[in-house]
């Protein structure tokens, strides 16, 4: 059974009174199957459950692309990764299926794939802290995505530990566990394995065997404070603690040899079997898909966007708008699979890059004059090459290697000039590489990326690496109004939706003393 403090399982309600991680807890203590609808501002996500199992996640504009994990953890090379993407686009295929048939990987990696993928897409989902959610019992997953099931509990520790800091630790526990002492209950004694906890978080846990102080476990923790607030909050959002009168609570003592661990449960390592009809999607959509891609490769503008070469600006706006209107990913049905949806946002952003490029007279000029270069002289653009250059880029970031980085993104950059997300990765880190000193080369970027912010007020990279230079000059309105930005343009971005939700708590923070929860001191 749930702990009795959490509220009872309502099958629609508000993410403020029930979040995700008791939503995860409770579906799997119910073994509901069916799909969980958030709704949270302009964001529209669905999770589907498998017997109490996330099995399947859809995130509007999610980064979070198989192929792109794949490669992340060396299942697949640059190489590979390309031409896996353009079989998709002639094939309509999913991307493991297509990289099983080019034997590439395995079911066993597959598998593994999946499991990373839906991992991540989960934990972004754990910022949306504020909304509505309705979860419809039964519904069968829509489209063909390939589902892979993976227990709650680790999502909702990895959630949790992804997406909260210390000061949004100390106000929760402070509204859920001051005045209270705490123990874990019979739950977590016969589940604990599945949080497949460190050594050193199991030991900290026996110091919960008997009533606690919160205060008083975080101060003993030996994995350290925020790793045992962090704790606290899995132990209460999967119902596995236990809370009584301050008086019951014993002084912390050496923790007990603890008992043998339970044998960890196998994890479901099977696909479940597909449940619902194909997504309806065109083949003539799909044709127009393909067709747009070859443009893409070709570096076709004109074509792209289906105008002549004498078009003027008002014509360009006008097949932009229209185009726009049949590629934008959120008009596909709610059924279409993540390969699908990624070739779609593809030909969506270049269709973009296009009209900055044919709309733009000094752009355009320079555009024909590249397409009309002669044999011998450099090549034109290479928009396939410039995305491996970029994804190299991204595995340096991820490294920190920031110099290696910034010679892909400039490479991606040469590539594929009008690609603006390129060019504004490209400036950031090329401050943070640079030598000192930083301060000219700091205002310097600032000056470039706020002519790009005039030019597409709706690019994240633009407003996220704005938000942070004016963090850095103390600028705190435009630091606000670009963190806001790029909040909302993309909300289950995990640090930019924690740096906001941190500034907003410490503007609205008394200046008062509070304990370690959060709560104000008395006297």
């Amino acid at each position: 059974m749930m702990a009795h403090y959490l509220p009872e399982f309502e099958s629609e309600g508000q993410l403020e009174k029930y979040p995700l991680p008791m939503l995860l807890a409770q579906i799997l203590e119910k073994n509901l199957s069916g799909t969980l609808h958030v709704e949270s501002g302009e964001s529209r996500t669905w999770i589907w459950f498998d017997q109490g199992f996330p099995a399947g996640v859809n995130i509007p504009n999610s980064e979070v692309y198989l192929g792109m994990v794949m490669r992340e953890i060396g299942l697949i090379d640059d190489a590979t990764f390309n031409e896996s993407l353009m079989i998709m686009a002639k094939t309509n295929k999913l991307r493991g299926q297509v990289l099983m048939e080019m034997g590439k990987i395995d079911r066993e990696q597959l598998a593994q794939a999946l499991s990373v993928q839906l991992m991540r897409k989960l934990t972004e989902l754990f910022n949306l802290y504020k909304g509505s959610y309705r979860f419809a019992r039964g519904e069968a997953m829509p489209g063909r995505m390939q589902p892979f099931r993976i227990h709650p509990y680790l999502a909702i520790y990895n959630g949790i530990k992804n997406c909260y800091q210390v000061e949004e630790l100390k106000v929760i526990l402070g509204d859920l566990l001051v005045g209270k002492s705490c123990r874990v209950s019979e739950q977590f004694a016969m589940n604990s394995g599945l949080l497949e906890l460190p050594s050193d978080e199991q030991a900290d846990i026996e110091l919960l065997a008997e009533l606690r102080l919160p205060e008083d476990f975080v101060q003993a923790a030996a994995s350290g404070t925020t790793s045992a607030m962090l704790l606290l909050l899995v132990l209460h959002c999967c119902g596995m603690l236990v809370t009584g009168e301050v008086a019951s609570a014993e002084k912390i003592a050496p923790p007990r040899p603890s008992p043998p661990s339970p044998a960890k449960p196998a994890l479901a390592s099977q696909a479940v079997a597909r449940t619902a009809p194909e997504p309806k999607i065109s083949e003539s959509f799909k044709k127009r898909l393909k067709e747009k891609v070859q443009q893409i490769q070709a570096e076709d503008l004109l074509g792209l966007l289906e105008v002549p070469a004498d078009a003027g600006v008002d014509q360009v706006k006008k097949a932009y708008l229209q185009l726009t209107l049949k590629f934008h990913p959120d008009r596909l049905p709610s059924g279409a699979d993540a390969d699908i949806r990624e070739v779609t946002s593809f030909v969506f952003s270049k269709l973009s890059e296009a009209f900055q490029t044919l709309s733009d007279p000094a752009r355009r000029k320079a555009f024909m004059r590249t397409t009309a270069r002669q044999v011998g002289v450099a090549g034109p653009a290479d928009p396939e090459k410039a995305l491996l250059e970029y994804e190299k880029g991204r595995v340096f970031i991820n490294k920190k290697d920031y110099p290696k980085a910034v010679m892909h993104l400039r490479e991606a950059h040469d590539l594929d000039p009008t690609n603006t997300e390129y060019l504004s990765r490209f400036l950031w880190f090329g401050y943070v590489a640079a030598e000192e000193p930083k301060q000219d080369k700091l205002h310097e970027v600032r000056l470039k990326l706020d002519e790009m912010y005039r030019t597409i007020p709706g690019n994240f990279y633009v407003n996220r690496y704005l938000a942070t230079i004016y963090r850095l000059l103390e600028e705190g309105e435009k630091y606000e109004l670009h963190l806001a930005k790029a909040n909302s343009i993309r909300p289950t971005d995990i640090e930019t939706a924690r740096e906001l939700r941190l500034f907003i708590s410490r503007k609205e923070k008394a200046s008062k003393r509070r304990s370690l929860f959060g709560r104000k001191k008395k006297g």
